[in-house]
């Protein structure tokens, strides 16, 4: 902002003096970086592969400059829970997969992300992140024991039960 200045003395003829003042105001890191959400829930189906896109989880920060320039960060507990299944992308919040998901290993993930302002001291926030994995009929059916034997009599009315058989499932490889 530019202030025109002008002095003047009281003289019958007086003389006059202007200058111009520049002010600027600077940006104070006072504004909390904001989910667009208060919690995100997402659903991928089981065998997602490496680099499936997870959600982009988006924070507002109304200061300027640094004090408005947002980072994202995973919680380190999320990489101890789940080490190598997830990347971020530390500027704009994109989360992928870095492996196939297998809901018999995991149905569901929770991570916490942060984002941070880049003043000083910054600021933060933080916002619950829930990954639910849908079933995929990866997995067949193999009947246990693999040999069955019954014995019908001859004399049986039509539909009378005869055996009992049961199976186990298999993961595919």
């Amino acid at each position: 902002m530019t202030l025109r200045i002008q002095a003047q003395d009281g003289a019958s003829i007086p003389y006059q003096a202007h200058t111009n003042l520049t002010v600027r105001i600077l940006d104070e890191n006072d504004e909390i970086p904001t989910f667009t959400q208060d919690e995100y829930s997402v659903t991928l189906m089981e065998g997602a592969g490496s680099g499936t896109h997870v959600l982009t989880a988006t924070a507002l920060d109304r200061d300027r400059g640094l004090n408005g320039t947002i980072r994202y960060s995973l919680d380190p507990q999320v990489y101890s829970d789940y080490p190598g299944f997830f990347r971020l992308d530390q500027d704009t919040g994109r989360i992928t997969t870095q492996k196939s998901l297998d809901r018999e290993e995991y149905d569901g993930f929770t991570l916490i992300l942060t984002a941070q302002d880049r003043g000083n001291p910054p600021q933060s926030s933080s916002v619950q992140i829930s990954i639910n994995v849908t079933d995929q009929n990866d997995n067949f059916p193999v009947f246990y024991p693999l040999h069955y034997y019954a014995r019908v009599e001859e004399s049986e009315p039509a539909h009378t039960s005869v055996i009992q058989v049961s199976h186990v499932t298999v993961k595919l490889l």
